[in-house]
């Protein structure tokens, strides 16, 4: 059955991959679909789609997403109170806080995504979408949070699973014109 919440976005894409003749299939999941609230974690809907690729002959790769373009995607208790699409004020990507939670999250899935033959993690998706919607000098902080957010999940990653590729997607229109305020 492909009605559901989310449902139909997530199981045609794995369909159409296979009927398309990929190799490769995606399980695309914001952090808050996985872990609403501190230690709310649901992991069935990843472990279906893992087991629905496995099924199907294809490599997974796994999209646990922090951000995805310009809205972060965390659980209630790190989120603005007024406002579910921003971090809570006063804190970032690199604010160890957010780093332990997601890489409690982490372990909890590596078992499956090591089980699963999942060859990358995704941890943001078109981060320089929200790195354009910010003013120089912000952007630069906001960047260099980034990073850090993403060598602590790539160095975490790697002490068990070092195949495992951790990255961020970038939109094509940044590769071909980067925002007029990146400095």
């Amino acid at each position: 059955d492909l009605v559901g919440e989310g449902r139909i976005e997530r199981t045609v894409p794995i369909a159409f991959s296979s009927y398309a003749g990929m190799d490769i299939g995606r399980v695309w999941l914001d952090w808050v679909e996985v872990e609403r609230d501190a230690g709310q974690v649901g992991l069935d809907e990843l472990r279906q789609q893992l087991a629905e690729l496995k099924g199907r002959g294809q490599a997974p790769m796994v999209g646990l997403l922090a951000l995805d373009g310009d809205t972060y995607t965390l659980p209630a208790d790190l989120s603005d109170r007024s406002d579910d699409s921003k971090i809570a004020a006063g804190s970032s990507l690199s604010d160890p806080r957010v780093i332990e939670r997601y890489l409690a999250l982490v372990d909890r899935i590596l078992p499956d995504l090591v089980d699963s033959g999942v060859w990358a993690l995704t941890v943001m998706n078109e981060p320089d979408t929200l790195l354009g919607d910010v003013p120089a000098p912000e952007n630069l902080l906001l960047a260099n949070s980034m990073v850090a957010f993403m060598t602590a999940v790539r160095d975490h990653v790697h002490v068990v699973a070092p195949g495992i590729a951790v990255n961020a997607t970038i939109s094509p229109i940044s590769v071909h014109s980067p925002p007029a305020n990146v400095e």
